[in-house]
């Protein structure tokens, strides 16, 4: 939450629990708990910190996640076909000190030639230069319709790119951030 040093340090703290949540063993439930106790902790001025944990086993294509106030992942299947807004029903942000019990762990599959999606709410609240709400459906038409095209994960990186640059980020109210991956199924 906010920008400027302050919300780099409790980012920082969040990215080093993370790390050592996962070092230690911990599945993504445990991660979320160590996390949040550690945010809790280190920001006593009320910052939280929104995340998204995924975990993806490239061997099965099993996706697994917790949202801790963050947009859900979206999956762009196989030639562009169809994106899915995968159901979440979201934790409480990091730091908060709100969340009841363990986190939800969502599950979901991807198949040979699914693009999976992780995105800041920055990029959803986006406004096109109609001053429209891009939202969620409209990233997830734009990522559609270019994936259809032939566009695979570096294109389309690159044209998200260069559309916020070239409308001098004047549709943007916040920071955007897109981790696209393919997954191309297993290998023998």
């Amino acid at each position: 939450m906010g920008h400027g040093f302050p919300a780099a340090m409790v980012s920082t703290v969040a990215l080093a629990a993370y790390r050592n949540a996962r070092r230690l063993g911990q599945d993504l439930g445990g991660t979320y708990e160590a996390m949040d106790s550690f945010v809790t902790t280190f920001a006593a001025d009320g910052r939280f910190v929104t995340a998204l944990l995924a975990e993806l086993e490239t061997d099965t294509g099993r996706l697994t996640w917790i949202s801790a106030g963050h947009p859900p992942p979206l999956v762009v299947r196989a030639g562009g076909r169809r994106a899915d807004v995968l159901p979440t029903e979201p934790v409480p942000p990091l730091g908060t000190g709100l969340a009841l019990g363990p986190p939800t762990v969502h599950e979901d599959y991807l198949e040979a030639g699914d693009l999976l999606a992780l995105y800041s709410d920055g990029l959803a609240e986006a406004r096109n230069l109609a001053g429209d709400l891009v939202g969620v459906e409209g990233l997830a038409g734009l990522l559609t319709a270019r994936r259809a095209a032939g566009d695979g994960a570096h294109a389309l990186v690159r044209r998200i790119r260069r559309e916020l640059a070239t409308n001098d980020q004047a549709w943007l109210s916040d920071d955007a951030s897109a981790i696209l991956v393919e997954w191309r199924g297993s290998t023998p």
